[in-house]
């Protein structure tokens, strides 16, 4: 059983208790079935730092781009490059809907289950948030709202790197250059303009202005002509590709889910044709993506 109240959840003051209860639920169908493919296949050890010591959120964020030799500038898919790094990533069941995102650590593996109710960019951002609870607060016995912040903290770090965005400089003045800088990126507008304040690129007056020119344009909750894709696995790929179709059905078998839920937690590409050399995100080159997730060998048998 998984204890809710030990589990780091994204929007967590607007879920109820039999909200967060129901998603605790969905977490231990999602550990058990990620067991059972593991039995299949051998996945990347687990090679996330516990950064609790740190203390900073923002300079355990620059810690981990380093460790994970990522750069200074815009990381690949996001999901790809946690798998790469031994995290579970899994999607969280429709019942789940006021849950944005969830981890947790469980016999040493990580775990993360990300809903796809927002927006890429924005799931995006929850990842990265997630990682930030995995590091900085696994040894947190009980969540806060201060271990929220510091998630919040550490994702805006992680994802826009206050040197180079100080390296960069202003953008020009105007919108467009605001979105295009959030499709370099891979962040949405609002979190964009948030990172340009947080690093002292821009003053609080013109920080303002943006924020009401993006929510006038409906940036606020939104990505108004967005084509940013949605990350795929390579874990949930891969698999399909080495255990074939049967894959769905044998796992059910053993598991005793249904393939609808099958299809929620492996982000539909078990029971989906796989698009060889779909893209990462936009503003980052596919090999890019390849690289950081090299680390994955599948192989039949794994334990």
């Amino acid at each position: 059983m998984l204890e809710p109240d030990l589990i780091y959840f994204r929007s967590r003051r607007s879920a109820s208790s039999s909200t967060r209860a129901a998603a605790a639920g969905d977490g231990l169908v999602g550990i058990e079935f990620y067991s059972a493919l593991a039995r299949r296949l051998t996945l990347p050890r687990v090679d996330v730092p516990v950064l609790s010591e740190v203390g900073d959120p923002e300079e355990a964020a620059r810690v981990l781009r380093s460790a994970w030799t990522l750069g200074p500038g815009p990381l690949p898919n996001l999901v790809q490059l946690a798998e790469a790094h031994g995290v579970r990533v899994m999607g969280l069941q429709g019942r789940s809907a006021d849950v944005d995102a969830f981890s947790l650590w469980r016999d040493g593996r990580p775990y993360v289950f990300l809903s796809r109710l927002k927006t890429p960019e924005r799931s995006r951002f929850d990842l990265a948030h997630e990682l930030g609870h995995l590091v900085l607060h696994a040894h947190e016995p009980y969540p806060t709202a201060e271990c929220e912040k510091e998630a919040d903290a550490f994702a805006s770090e992680l994802l826009l790197p206050t040197l180079t965005l100080q390296s960069e400089g202003l953008p020009e003045v105007g919108l467009d250059p605001l979105i295009a800088g959030k499709l370099r990126w891979g962040v949405s507008a609002m979190a964009y303009v948030s990172g340009l304040r947080r690093a002292g690129v821009v003053g609080d007056s013109s920080i303002t202005k943006m924020f009401r020119d993006l929510s006038a344009r409906g940036f606020r909750r939104a990505e108004p002509g967005s084509s940013m894709p949605w990350p795929r696995s390579k874990v949930f790929d891969a698999a399909r590709e080495i255990l074939g179709r049967s894959i769905v059905e044998d796992l059910a078998a053993e598991t005793g889910l249904s393939p609808d839920d099958i299809n929620t937690l492996t982000f539909g590409q078990l029971l989906a044709v796989a698009r060889p050399g779909a893209p990462s995100t936009p503003g980052t080159e596919p090999d890019e993506g390849d690289r950081h997730a090299s680390g994955l060998r599948l192989v039949v048998g794994g334990a």
